[in-house]
C-alpha cells in the first residue's frame, strides 16, 4: 500500500479521497455555554461514521490492521 502523502519530500501522491456529507447538526440558539456538548457531540457523529465505513472495508477486504 502506498502512500498518499509523503512526509519527506512534503507532496502528494495522487490518489483517491472518500468524502462523507454528515447531517448538519442545528446549532441555533445554542449559547457559550453549549460549546462543550456541541464538541462532543460533532465528535461522536464523525467518529460512529468512521467507525461504520471502516467495518464496511474490513467486511470487503478483510480485517484492519491494528
Amino acid at each position: 500500500m502506498s502512500s498518499f502523502y509523503l512526509r519527506k519530500e512534503k507532496q502528494f501522491n495522487s490518489g483517491t479521497i472518500r468524502v462523507q456529507i454528515l447531517p448538519k447538526i442545528d446549532t441555533k440558539g445554542l449559547q457559550l455555554d453549549d460549546v462543550a456538548a456541541l464538541c462532543d457531540k460533532s465528535f461522536h457523529v464523525m467518529l460512529s461514521a468512521f467507525r461504520s465505513d471502516a467495518e464496511s472495508r474490513a467486511q470487503r477486504n478483510g480485517p484492519l490492521r491494528r
